[in-house]
């Protein structure tokens, strides 16, 4: 079986949501929400900005409306929060990130085992 997610990442996916969401084939929606930012506030995610949060929101509405899972990235961070809000379909970082965090705790065991720290 395939399953059919789209990208909600810009100011226009989400005014559009509802009709994304109602085309057939279409399981879910997944918010980038680096991109997002990118395409709403020129910037960096900002989690006080309410328009930003509305936006989650107004996804949350519509695939809830239209019965379709919606997801976004998160980090271990804010993966509560997302879960909290009713995302269900989502990741939780990015492998290099993983093995950048990896190799970190790695070097640092190895240096405590060197008496370095």
């Amino acid at each position: 079986e395939l399953l059919i997610a789209v990208q909600i990442e810009t100011q226009q996916a989400v005014d559009n949501v509802e009709e994304i969401l109602s085309v057939k084939g279409i399981d879910a929606c997944y918010i980038g929400p680096y991109d997002l930012a990118l395409s709403m506030l020129g910037s960096s995610p900002d989690w006080d900005n309410p328009r930003y949060l509305a936006a989650f929101d107004k996804v949350l509405a519509a695939s809830a409306k239209i019965g379709k899972l919606a997801g976004m990235f998160t980090s271990p961070d804010n993966i509560g929060w997302a879960i909290k809000k009713g995302f269900k379909f989502n990741t939780v970082g990015a492998a290099d990130n993983f093995l950048i965090e990896g190799a970190k705790e790695a070097l640092e065991k190895a240096h405590v085992a060197q008496g370095k720290k």
